[in-house]
């Protein structure tokens, strides 16, 4: 729309600007507003921005602007409220779902922040993207512990069960529709009896999984014919059996914060001695957390049933900061770790924290980069579950990723990541798996899991634990 001039005076005319307004189209109250804005002229910018909303109420971006220029006042929660408006109005207006996630993750109001969201969840189908907005926000900002709670509200509205969240009336939310549909994978089916079996033994679940885990080994015959690497959707009958618990979360190990998560055994100031002088930027640490610490961890990644990823080849499972993988000790770690190594760390957002669970035996995952600046990179598991002293940990290459290359090339593109190392004569670095054992590097440097080889059993399965800093510099 073509704006036509409009003088600044009238917003000196008070009680007659609503009259004068209505022979104005509301863009060009828009665009002064605007240009107000751009000046820091918020309370003028209001006026405009009210003036446009009275010759359209139904448009989303006269309430976004107008809670912009609240927000800039100080207004926080009206802002909130005029946001939420706009989404109220176009439920995809991104502008208005940024500018909300952005606001809220400051930490103010709503102060009830799980009832405010799983009020959401019952009228806004875009409510868990707005809440992974809000998490990603919290974290640039470096508020952890916000960033925490959203993590912890996602979790519950994605993949939460009959038995898993009470809230603080004591009844269960309503579960939330699957956003994707749900595959039956062989890996996936296998972990999750060796798991129910494990929490029966440790009394963590009763018998009543007893007839869950005869339908899981059902659904295991059916995948049987297809192969290994076989991803079905369950049917109606599969559904019936398992939907509520298959990649849901029906248990989650209550895993506090402990005195001390690092440990002192590692010194800090000469670790980033060696990392800033190494070529590549790479950093072995042994005895990485405390005894209690690693015991706490352990426990919570062998009894949540937070495993949901199971998109990966050869049974590999994840499990993402919103997918479940939070607890206060993972807080513990991450804000210990700025402390610790500010200089690696220290001046960089947390952006995401993620871990692995692995079967008995994997060839190796394919070779790639991350989107982030540094890898904090972790394992957990017993070294007498490893069978293979010399493998089952890392390869990093000394070539980094070009910065002409686009995320999809980098992370996605295992023959193309191999082409480009075997043309740059790039050295593979082994850092042999031991139980506790970080290791710190540029996210900008290749890297793969070694070959796996470990005992059989539940409590062997390799664990590792990953937190990415910053932003990748160069690429998208």
């Amino acid at each position: 729309m073509h704006a036509r001039h409009v003088s600044e005076s009238q917003l000196a005319a008070g009680s007659s600007a609503s009259t004068r307004s209505d022979r104005q189209d509301a863009g060009e109250w828009l665009d002064l507003g605007a240009k107000l804005s751009k000046e820091s002229r918020f309370a003028e910018a209001e006026s405009c921005f009210r003036a446009a909303l009275r010759l359209h109420a139904g448009n989303p971006m006269c309430h976004n602007n107008l809670a912009w220029a609240r927000e800039m006042q100080g207004q926080v929660a009206a802002a909130i409220a005029g946001y939420e408006q706009a989404l109220a109005l176009d439920s995809q207006f991104l502008i208005a779902r940024r500018n909300l996630s952005r606001l809220v993750a400051r930490g103010d109001p709503p102060e009830r922040l799980s009832d405010y969201w799983w009020s959401q969840a019952a009228t806004d189908h875009c409510t868990l993207e707005r809440l992974a907005e809000c998490m990603a926000a919290a974290l640039i900002s470096g508020n952890l512990a916000l960033a925490f709670e959203y993590a912890r509200v996602h979790t519950a509205l994605r993949w939460g069960s009959q038995s898993y969240p009470l809230g603080n009336s004591g009844r269960l939310p309503q579960t939330q529709p699957r956003i994707t549909p749900a595959f039956l994978t062989t890996g996936k089916l296998r972990h999750d009896i060796e798991q129910f079996e494990y929490l029966q033994r440790l009394g963590r679940i009763g018998h009543e999984f007893n007839e869950i885990i005869q339908r899981y080994h059902r659904c295991l015959e059916r995948l049987a014919p297809f192969g290994e690497e076989a991803r079905l959707a369950l049917n109606q009958s599969e559904t019936t059996d398992i939907g509520e618990v298959y990649n849901r979360i029906s248990h989650l190990h209550n895993t506090a914060r402990v005195p001390q998560a690092l440990s002192d055994t590692w010194d800090r100031c000469a670790a980033q001695e060696r990392y800033s002088s190494a070529a590549p930027s790479l950093l072995v640490v042994d005895d990485f957390l405390t005894r209690e610490a690693l015991s706490g961890l352990r426990a919570f990644c062998l009894e949540s049933t937070i495993w949901s990823r199971n998109h990966y080849a050869e049974g590999r499972l994840g499990s993402f900061f919103g997918d479940g993988f939070n607890c206060e000790l993972l807080l513990q770690i991450a804000e210990e770790l700025a402390v610790a190594l500010p200089r690696i760390v220290g001046q960089l957002p947390l952006r995401q924290i993620w871990a692995f669970k692995y079967p008995t035996a994997m060839s190796g995952n394919n070779t790639h980069a991350d989107f982030a600046a540094v890898n904090v990179n972790f394992w957990i598991t017993s070294d007498e579950a490893n069978l293979d002293p010399d493998s089952g940990g890392m390869i990093v290459y000394d070539v980094s990723a070009p910065k002409s290359w686009r995320f999809q090339r980098y992370n996605r593109k295992p023959d193309a990541a191999k082409a480009f190392l075997d043309r740059e004569g790039a050295r593979a670095i082994n850092i042999p798996y031991r139980a506790n054992r970080a290791v710190i590097f540029s996210s900008d440097l290749f890297h793969a899991t070694a070959p796996v080889r470990f005992r059989s059993g539940y409590q062997h399965r390799r664990i590792n634990v990953t937190l990415l800093y910053g932003d990748r510099s160069g690429g998208a």
